[in-house]
């Protein structure tokens, strides 16, 4: 969803629910009944953005929450859901240069995606699009 709040501020939003459950893994077959779900696949995630957007400048805030995933097939390692914010802005110089910056993970969240692997603390980018 993207809806306009006030004069260049908008709103965007996006909900997703994947319902993956396992019916054969390494540890044997299971039933729906079994309710094992499929490693590092979330049930929920949400995504949401709020940003001005002006003629010349760009900007906002970013958030994103997936939901806990499971390690192994018989769902009994969990990897806690996370939470993570990041903020963004762009600023268009003339018809060929726009240049950009960012903060990922805007409050430092400890997480991991996959087994063992933990993302990146906060981090700041900067960049340039270049037009010909």
């Amino acid at each position: 969803m993207d809806m306009n709040i006030v004069d260049n501020v908008w709103l965007k939003t996006a909900y997703t629910l994947i319902c993956s459950y396992l019916l054969e893994g390494f540890s044997g077959t299971y039933e729906y009944s079994d309710n094992k779900r499929a490693p590092y696949v979330p049930v929920h995630s949400v995504d949401a953005a709020l940003e001005y957007r002006g003629d010349k400048t760009m900007g906002g805030l970013s958030f994103e929450y997936v939901d806990k995933t499971y390690k192994d097939d018989e769902n009994k390692i969990q990897i806690d859901g996370h939470f993570v914010l990041n903020a963004q802005v762009r600023h268009r110089l003339n018809e060929y240069l726009i240049l950009q910056a960012g903060v990922d993970n805007l409050l430092n969240s400890t997480y991991e995606v996959i087994d063992d692997y933990v993302a990146p603390p906060i981090s700041f980018w900067l960049g340039a699009d270049l037009t010909f």
